[in-house]
Parts: C-alpha cells; structure tokens; sequence
C-alpha cells in the first residue's frame, strides 16, 4: 500500500492524550510560534498597528508534494 499520508493527522479526537504529535503537526506549530513572534517583534518594535497595518505573505512548500503544502497551510491556519 501506499504510505505517503500515515503522518498527516485528521484530528485530535483520533489522538490518545499521551501521543506525539506527527511531523506536520509539528511543524505547522514550530511555524506558527516562529510567525506570531515575527508579528509581534513587527507591532512593538515596528510600530504597525491600526494606523500602519502590517501584511504579511507567508509561502510554504514540501518536498513531498503539493498535497502536503496544503495540508500545512491549512493546520497552520487553525494554528494561527
């Protein structure tokens, strides 16, 4: 059969409380810590806010395939 999404959880109801999380999980908050400490470093030392609003492009990429750019871009989306 085919491995290729073994990793890719379908949701925390399926997890026991105990488990590791899977690597895209995982990395999907590494990257969302990473971002939030970037938007705040940007608000207090930066300035942004209301008046001079910050935008951001975030671009992700795997070398496993486009299926599992989504499926990062999506669990780091309910993250952020």
């Amino acid at each position: 059969g085919d491995d290729a999404d073994d990793d890719i959880p379908t949701s925390n109801n399926n997890r026991k409380k105990n488990e590791e999380p899977s690597p895209m999980r995982r990395r999907a908050n590494e990257m969302a810590d990473e971002i939030i400490r970037t938007i705040v470093e940007s608000i207090d030392e930066g300035g942004h806010g209301p008046i001079s609003p910050l935008n951001m492009t975030i671009s992700i990429g795997s070398e496993y395939g486009r299926h599992r750019s989504v499926v990062l871009a999506e669990h780091l989306a309910v993250v952020l």
